[in-house]
This record gives C-alpha cells, structure tokens and sequence, in this order.
C-alpha cells in the first residue's frame, strides 16, 4: 500500500543533522515505494 509522507525540514543550514535525517527519511520513502513531499 503506497503511503504519502510529509517532511517539514526547519534547519537554517544545509548539512544540518536535521537536514541529513530529513534527506535520509525521503530516501527511505521512495525506496519503499511511498510518494514523499519534502518542504
């Protein structure tokens, strides 16, 4: 079943730890197929 995922990224800085996990769970959401929308 294909979901969608909604990431909210806040992170001033790219390179962040919080952008790297945002970038890692997009990464997750397409591998397993899911539609993904990363603001």
């Amino acid at each position: 079943m294909v979901k969608k995922v909604l990431i909210i990224s806040t992170s001033l800085r790219g390179g962040s730890n919080s952008d790297i996990l945002a970038n890692e769970c997009a990464k997750g959401a397409k591998e397993a197929g899911h539609s993904w929308l990363n603001l």
